[in-house]
């Protein structure tokens, strides 16, 4: 391997060790490489700008010719003790703007490796006599979720792959953090130590990451370089990985990034960190590459992986703060883990959905202070799929896990012991154990939730074992006794916003685009996950709804909600507008509210305006849905609230009701959106035609069409307009 080492002091550089000459780069380009509004071109502009500052004699232009020519590979070994000198990007160097893009960008040829360092320093390792420890951080606090939205847990899952060798043969002990307090990392460093550290969230320049309070977990705290450099240097680990935004990049030259403050701090230790605010999937991208390349003989080359990736846009940002020729880890020299893990569970998933942060996190906490947890949802929620990603992320938790279908076999507790490997007398004495029972419903709970005796009973027991915890699913909430609901139910819901943006960049869409396609599967249906991945599987055409209905794994569902839900429950899912709790409880009584929760079907009972899952009101027949019409339209018409009435527009056959409502509406100054939300336009044009059959008095008459005339005048319609003008 050759090196050139680049050395700058106050406004100065020198090539190995040559006279300094000055430097300077143009700040503009500077400013807009910070702002993301570079092109390819102003990005080959300022490549060749660091390239003309670095090799500015015909000197070091020879060399670094002549090191390219050679068939060795070139480093090129970045050393500057002023923080400000690592903003910038020197990763983009640029020989000549004129060749294509793979040939003037230095590091896009695999051969020719950058690297920095804050002093030169030469890290001698000894591997540990254990396995290595990696500690994934994710951070997303959940006041965060909605504005900043990011997909960290899809990140676990390709660690996980490029790992899968490491974690197969014990050589990596995985572990993951998703509660990152500064505290709660400190306590953990000071009992324990790790080899590597990655941390997944937001990061801001100037030195900063963003964590959960310590207080109150959900909000959001920026906590500094120096405060973060304290905690991390008690780990005792070799590498730290930010994959964040602005790691390393500082603040105007105020504060430096926080890659150099742990680099400055923890000289023995290699830091990798983004120069400038990456994209989601770029960042995991680079994850990717870097970890399939751990073993590599030199951390020049596995970081080379990343920058000669032909297919990644942002492959410039990741930078290494590391001395040239440094091996990270050697797995021929790195102990095999001894005992067997029982890992019963075949991972799944698929890229039409999106594992759910927040109740990831929710989950993260009952498997700190609780022994087992329902998941309860409606048919097609995802349940399954989450219970499978959490056996997945916490995986290392436990010594065994299992992941039981009780569709696919007798479920009784023997059987499900023999499933597991074990007698049925030792079923309930396993310690360390992750077990999840999928789908009770039908199985091992009766039509109304309630458990059966013996696995109350096994369950009694199992949950008091050391450091087991289990997992149900269920479509309805589950009861140890008819008035005794188990703990610990998390309600899926709909997808809400932040899943739905991560889901379209998931399949590489616009956000705004996915919102626009799905708009009319959301207003029928609501963001059922099941219903948006059929969506997406179809294309995302404008028959979506129909495909959804149409499809069999929807039309499965049908039996289960005939049985367990009434026809008026059923109809009130097709209700158009959401409305406040109070305004339901006027619509139905306590025993119909408390089924509906039972059964899972608010789209989200954490919010103040609900709405049932629109799919149900697919499961009525054309005399069910007249005869429950008849009561639900009486009652929403008592509401005094304007959402109830709209609904009950939504509603509506005869025609002279119809219009006089939608008149009424109109006169009262409803929002004109939210009508020709509720109504088509045609069924309006339809209720004017027959006007004349209604066999009022000339008067009325000439009134209801003026009045129909300005709301056809005020949507936009105006020849309509004019033609009922004229017959008023």
């Amino acid at each position: 391997m050759r090196r050139i080492d680049i050395e700058f002091v106050a406004g100065q550089v020198r090539v190995d060790g040559d006279k300094y000459t000055h430097y300077s780069i143009p700040k503009p380009l500077l400013d807009r490489y910070y702002e993301n509004s570079l092109d390819i071109k102003g990005l080959e502009a300022l490549g060749f700008a660091i390239y003309e500052a670095i090799f500015a004699t015909d000197a070091r232009r020879r060399a670094l010719q002549e090191a390219m020519a050679s068939n060795e590979a070139l480093t090129l070994q970045i050393i500057a003790d002023d923080a400000a000198t690592h903003d910038i990007p020197f990763e983009l160097i640029n020989k000549d703007p004129e060749l294509d893009p793979s040939a003037g960008f230095l590091l896009k040829n695999p051969k020719i490796r950058l690297l920095r360092q804050v002093q030169p320093r030469h890290i001698a390792w000894q591997p540990p006599n254990r396995p290595l420890r990696l500690l994934l951080i994710l951070s997303m606090p959940l006041e965060y979720l909605k504005s900043h939205p990011l997909d960290p847990l899809h990140e676990v899952e390709k660690v996980r792959q490029h790992l899968s060798k490491w974690l197969r043969n014990g050589q990596i002990e995985l572990e993951v953090e998703l509660q990152p307090s500064l505290q709660r990392l400190g306590k953990r460093f000071g009992e324990k130590s790790y080899d590597i550290i990655h941390f997944s969230g937001h990061g801001m320049e100037g030195g900063y990451l963003v964590l959960e309070d310590d207080a109150e977990p959900e909000k959001a705290k920026a906590v500094g370089a120096d405060d973060l450099a304290e905690v991390f240097a008690r780990s005792g680990c070799r590498l730290i990985y930010l994959d964040s935004c602005e790691g390393a990049k500082g603040s105007e030259g105020l504060y430096p990034s926080l890659a150099y403050t742990l680099q400055k701090e923890m000289a023995d230790t290699v830091v990798l960190a983004n120069t400038a605010s990456i994209s989601d999937r770029g960042a995991t991208e680079s994850v990717s590459l870097f970890y399939k390349h751990l073993n590599a003989s030199d951390i020049a080359e596995a970081l080379s992986a990343i920058r000669s990736a032909s297919d990644l846009g942002e492959w410039y940002k990741t930078v290494g703060f590391a001395p040239a020729g440094l091996r990270l880890f050697d797995d021929s020299r790195i102990p095999l883990a001894k005992g067997r893990r029982v890992k019963d569970f075949r991972f799944f998933r698929s890229d039409n959905y999106v594992y759910r942060y927040r109740w990831v996190r929710r989950a993260a906490d009952m498997l700190e202070k609780e022994r087992f947890m329902v998941l309860h949802g409606v048919g097609g929620a995802g349940k399954s799929v989450l219970a499978n990603y959490l056996c997945q992320i916490f995986q290392d938790r436990f010594r065994r896990i299992h992941f039981v279908d009780l569709t696919l076999t007798t479920p009784t507790v023997e059987n499900v012991a023999e499933k597991c490997e074990v007698s049925p007398e030792d079923f309930e004495d396993l310690q360390e154990t992750l077990l999840v029972l999928d789908n009770a419903d039908g199985t091992i709970i009766d039509d109304n939730g309630l458990l059966d005796k013996k696995w109350a009973a096994w369950l009694d027991s199992f949950k008091e074992s050391n450091g087991n915890f289990v997992i149900f699913t269920s479509r309805l909430s589950i009861y140890y006794s008819r008035r005794e609901k188990l703990p610990n139910h998390l309600h899926l819901g709909e997808y809400e916003e932040a899943d739905i943006i991560l889901l379209a960049q998931r399949i590489g869409m616009e956000p705004k685009d996915f919102f626009a396609l799905i708009g009319a599967l959301e207003r029928r249906i609501g963001r059922h996950p099941m219903a948006v991945s059929i969506a997406i599987g179809h294309g995302l055409k404008p028959d979506s709804v129909a495909k959804v209905l149409e499809d069999n794994e929807f039309k499965k569902m049908e039996p289960f909600y005939r049985t367990h839900s009434d026809p008026a429950i059923r109809l009130a899912a097709a209700l158009p507008w959401a409305m406040p709790l109070e305004d339901w409880q006027k619509l139905f009584a306590l025993d119909t509210l408390e089924k509906i929760g039972r059964l899972a079907l608010w789209r989200n009972d954490e919010d103040e305006e609900r709405q049932i899952f629109g799919f149900l009101s697919a499961y009525l027949s054309e005399e069910e849905r007249k005869e429950a019409a008849k009561a639900l339209i009486s009652k929403l018409l008592s509401i005094e609230n304007f959402l109830a009435k709209l609904n009950a527009l939504y509603l509506m056959e005869d025609t002279e009701a119809f219009l006089k409502l939608l008149l009424l509406l109109y006169e009262q100054e409803v929002p004109l959106a939210a009508i020709a939300q509720t109504v088509d336009i045609a069924r309006i044009d339809a209720a004017a035609q027959e006007l004349e059959h209604f066999g009022w008095d000339e008067e009325s008459e000439a009134v209801l069409r003026n009045s129909l005339a300005n709301l056809y005048s005020d949507l936009g319609k105006q020849e309509a307009a004019e033609a009922l003008y004229k017959k008023a």
